[in-house]
């Protein structure tokens, strides 16, 4: 790919005279190449848009198809096709393109490892269908299966980034050491006081869909009697109850409100 400086370059040392050998040499390209932006003029080179990155979890769809089909095994489904020789042999080329950088490539032998799980989920669908006791079987591997071949890079909403936990939500710390963490939020209820026993957990309720502060902990409706709680400093006040929450005032009003404010000061006393 010519950069911009090399394309003005090269255009400059056409305008000069310079033969295209000469224009190569300089340059440092070929002499096709040189042909190919003279005869084209000045256009600005025009960049393909990057591929996107696999996602970490692509690789664990021929797992998730092999685990389909030894399911089918064990329940005694037959499957039109369960792809184990072939699918073997694409996931090998995905990691060998993947390797040697080959990008284009290695996506084209990922989509068709995406392929093969698809078409057994279809069809352990259609096999499954209508009969209780399998559909009971196969509906959590093929929820997962299905989850994790649709979801794509960049989507809002709920991802998959545990097969063994499928609840796991990516959490953003802000911190410089640890931007995410996975995990599912949780909210303790304890006593105020540690006792002789040890220190008591009185509820515990955890929070999915990764909410900004966690609430109050203690169940509704319960009737045991409280005099006194304290809450966890982390818990955002005005997060929580709305009525806290001071208005956003734009800088004319807040340079406005600091001139108020400067006309109701109290003077300062003089110095003697």
């Amino acid at each position: 790919m010519v950069k911009l400086g090399e394309l003005v370059m090269i255009l400059d040392l056409h305008r000069q005279g310079l033969s295209v050998s000469a224009i190569a040499r300089q340059a440092g390209v070929d002499r096709k190449t040189v042909r190919t932006h003279i005869a084209k003029g000045l256009e600005p080179p025009a960049y393909k848009k990057r591929a996107p990155a696999p996602s970490i979890i692509d690789r664990f769809e021929p797992y998730l198809r092999e685990r389909l089909v030894r399911l089918a095994k064990k329940t005694g489904v037959s499957l039109r096709q369960s792809y184990e020789r072939v699918g073997k042999r694409a996931l090998i080329a995905h990691q060998r393109y993947a390797h040697a950088k080959q990008f284009k490539r290695a996506g084209r032998a990922l989509r068709t490892i995406r392929t093969y799980l698809g078409r057994v989920c279809r069809d352990l669908a259609r096999k499954v269908r209508g009969e209780l006791e399998l559909e009971r079987s196969f509906a959590p591997d093929l929820w997962l299966a299905e989850r994790v071949r649709e979801q794509r890079q960049h989507q809002r909403g709920r991802k998959i980034y545990s097969l063994h936990a499928p609840e796991v939500e990516c959490i953003g710390k802000g911190k410089a050491h640890r931007h995410y963490e996975f995990g599912v939020k949780v909210s303790l209820a304890t006593t105020l006081h540690r006792s002789k026993g040890g220190q008591f957990i009185a509820h515990v309720r955890a929070m999915p869909g990764n909410p900004g502060a966690c609430p109050r902990a203690w169940p509704e409706g319960r009737s045991h009697a409280r005099d006194r709680a304290a809450r966890d400093r982390g818990a955002d006040r005005r997060a929580l109850d709305p009525r806290c929450r001071r208005p956003r005032l734009s800088r004319p009003q807040r340079a406005a409100r600091h001139e108020v404010q400067d006309l109701y000061r109290r003077p300062e006393a003089p110095r003697h």
